[in-house]
């Protein structure tokens, strides 16, 4: 494909760039490609939109609405576990939380928003089923009340996947609420870390996960995003950045 987009220089046509979606698989192409300028190589991520859900601003949901000790504390994980998405480590996540800490499991609920099918019911089943509640999918414009209402939002990622930010995590930023992340490499991390809005442990480290859970549910940790690093993450910062681009190709010499 390159070689074919390069081959237009000989008629002198400038390389057209090649746009991804996170910073990690820029680099990775940059390394793949290394005789290729590695200006040619961009990356605009994925985003949120506030304007397709139904009512409120980026944030509302901000900490500080827990549940009270009586109550259910919300895990919630949002979507359906697709390939990379990893729903063994959501359910190994409520097993470990059991073990370490058992006070906070003892009122704990994971709630899977979107069902789950085949291979993934029978993992989340074959975890006793405590605790995991596996919840019809939403209309993707409600979708954020649900969002709000929970004391942790949840996503995973399989092994070796860390070119890739899953799409819900952005809606999560939006939400305001405390995100635990289990994934690999420094992309997701990176976003949590630049917007105070949730921590990130290992693929596979389910019992990492039940820790950081724990610390939140029982509030020795608290995660405050901060409004100008999400709003970064919003749609109309991404279509600045498309628009750059688009700009500076229609602007070279035919």
């Amino acid at each position: 494909y390159f070689s074919r987009v390069d081959s237009s220089e000989d008629c002198g046509v400038a390389p057209l760039p090649v746009v991804l979606n996170t910073r990690a698989a820029r680099a990775a192409y940059r390394k793949a490609y290394p005789d290729l300028a590695s200006a040619r190589f961009a990356f605009v991520r994925n985003s949120f939109d506030m304007g397709l859900f139904e009512g409120g601003e980026a944030g509302a949901g901000r900490q500080g609405e827990e549940a009270g000790a009586g109550d259910p504390f919300r895990i919630v994980y949002f979507g359906r576990f697709r390939r990379f998405r990893t729903s063994g480590v959501a359910a190994g996540m409520m097993a470990a939380l059991r073990r370490v800490a058992p006070d906070v499991a003892r009122r704990a609920v994971l709630e899977v928003v979107g069902g789950a099918e085949g291979e993934d019911r029978d993992v989340l089943a074959g975890a006793g089923a405590a605790g995991i509640r596996i919840v019809p999918a939403v209309p993707y414009r409600e979708s954020m009340a649900v969002l709000r209402g929970a004391g942790v939002l949840l996503t995973t990622l399989a092994g070796g996947a860390g070119l890739q930010v899953p799409a819900k995590l952005y809606d999560y930023l939006a939400s305001g609420r405390p995100i635990v992340a289990c994934a690999d490499g420094e992309e997701i991390a990176g976003i949590l870390e630049e917007t105070g809005a949730g921590a990130c442990v290992g693929a596979g480290d389910a019992e990492g996960a039940a820790r950081i859970v724990a610390q939140i549910a029982r509030g020795e940790r608290r995660f405050d995003p901060l409004p100008e690093a999400v709003a970064r993450f919003g749609a109309p910062e991404m279509a600045r950045e498309i628009a750059g681009i688009l700009t500076a190709v229609s602007q070279r010499p035919a």
